[in-house]
């Protein structure tokens, strides 16, 4: 079974502009829910993430890192540039690590009115600074990691992600 989540997001990265699209390598939880299916990984890239995020006030929601399937990657990608996009191009396509929220606005670093006073103030920035092995955090948004999680990793089905940005965080 292939399941390929495609949706929207938004980028915390100041040079990944709206209408491009974010093809899901790695997605780190902030949702907890991938924690009541741990998973014990000898991928150590993802290692790596889970590791950097422990050095950040990210720690303080406990996140965790889970994986597409490498084949459903190959050919989101090839999907891509198929029709013509180009990776790490403006418009095109960027493969990375996709972080997602349990949802909007505090969950994702944002402040609305009078919910001014948020655990994480700084999401976005910090998800701007990581970078493992030159892999960054390319998107934001709600469901990438517990289908990673729970249907990649622990019932072994082939998943991935693609999803275009119609917001940038940081711009």
């Amino acid at each position: 079974l292939n399941i390929i989540r495609v949706g929207t997001s938004g980028s915390p990265q100041k040079d990944i502009a709206p209408g491009s699209l974010c093809v899901s390598k790695y997605a780190i939880g902030l949702d907890n829910l991938g924690l009541y299916y741990p998973y014990n990984s000898k991928d150590k890239t993802l290692k790596k993430i889970l590791k950097k995020l422990n050095k950040t006030k990210i720690s303080k929601v406990n996140p965790y890192v889970s994986k597409s399937t490498p084949k459903v990657l190959e050919a989101i990608v090839k999907g891509c540039e198929s029709i013509g996009l180009k990776e790490n191009e403006e418009r095109g396509f960027y493969v990375g690590i996709t972080s997602s929220a349990p949802g909007f606005y505090a969950p994702q670093g944002r402040k609305v009115g009078r919910l001014n006073n948020i655990l994480i103030p700084n999401l976005q920035e910090i998800l701007e600074s990581i970078d493992v092995k030159g892999m960054r955090v390319v998107n934001n948004e709600m469901e990438s990691s517990s289908i990673f999680r729970i249907l990649g990793e622990k019932l072994n089905y082939n998943v991935g992600a693609v999803c275009a940005v119609i917001a940038n965080r940081n711009n």
